[in-house]
C-alpha cells in the first residue's frame, strides 16, 4: 500500500503580516485537502502575496490546474470539487505564480 501524500505549506513574510500568511497557509492547506494527489509523494506549496486576499475557490482552481499540469494527481480521481463533497488524502505541490509551461 502506498503511504498518502505529504504536504507542507510555507508563507514567507513578503505575503504579508502574521494574519495574511495564516489566512494564505489555511487557504492553501484545504485547498490541497480537496485535491486528489497520488499517494507516497512529500509536496510543497509556497504562499505568494496574491493568495491571502484570493477566495477559497480561486486557490483550488490553481491548485488543481497545477497539480493536473505537473501530473501529480492520482489516476483514479480527478482534482476535486471546491464545494468539499469530497475529501480526498491531504498533499499538495504547486506555487501559485508557478510556470504553466510544459
Amino acid at each position: 500500500m502506498t503511504a498518502p501524500a505529504r504536504v507542507a505549506v510555507l508563507a514567507s513574510r513578503r505575503v504579508g503580516q502574521a494574519t495574511d500568511r495564516n489566512r494564505a497557509k489555511r487557504l492553501l492547506r484545504e485547498a490541497a485537502r480537496h485535491v486528489a494527489f497520488a499517494g507516497g509523494q512529500d509536496l510543497v506549496l509556497v504562499a505568494r502575496a496574491a493568495c491571502a486576499g484570493s477566495t477559497f475557490a480561486a486557490v483550488h482552481h490553481e491548485v488543481a490546474e497545477l497539480a493536473t499540469a505537473m501530473g501529480l494527481l492520482d489516476a483514479a480521481d480527478d482534482a476535486g470539487d471546491p464545494e468539499g463533497q469530497r475529501r480526498p488524502q491531504a498533499g499538495g505541490a504547486s506555487d501559485l505564480e508557478a510556470r504553466r509551461s510544459a
